[in-house]
Formats: structure tokens, C-alpha cells, sequence
């Protein structure tokens, strides 16, 4: 179908920008839109769908903890049962 011709093509695009290495370039954890930001940003802000996330983790904000120090939502349950 069409859809997943485009969708197709999408990953296709994605991968290459993986494989060029191009310094700071982010992606979106909802949409997979993709961004170079300033090294000195580390909160991405998806034009596309206004979804925030951490650069690294593509988790939702977590300054001032670092991306090991933020817990999974099975590390929460775990530790809570």
C-alpha cells in the first residue's frame, strides 16, 4: 500500500542519517523526526509533534538526573512490589 511504501522510505532515510554520523543529530521518540541541535541542548523539542525528550535517552526530561539515574517504569514496579 501506499502508507507503507512512505513508511518504507522513511526508514530508509533515517538509516542513512544514522550512517552519515552526523554530529548532533536527534530524534524524535513519537514521530521520528530528526534534528541537528547545539551540543550545548539537551532537551529536543519536536517541531512536528511538540514531543520533548532528553537528546540522549529519548526520554521524557529528566534534568538535573542523568539518564542512568532515571528509572524504568519495570524498575518502579519491581522495586515497588
Amino acid at each position: 500500500s501506499e502508507k507503507a511504501r512512505r513508511r518504507m522510505e522513511e526508514v530508509e532515510v533515517m538509516n542513512g542519517l544514522e550512517m552519515a554520523g552526523i554530529e548532533g543529530l536527534c530524534q524524535c521518540p513519537n514521530c521520528f523526526y530528526q534534528a541537528i541541535l547545539p551540543t550545548s541542548q539537551n532537551i529536543f523539542t519536536c517541531p512536528e509533534c511538540q514531543t520533548e525528550s532528553c537528546r540522549y535517552c529519548q526520554k521524557p526530561p529528566h534534568i538535573p538526573l542523568r539518564c542512568t539515574e532515571v528509572e524504568s517504569t519495570s524498575q518502579t514496579s519491581a522495586r515497588l512490589q
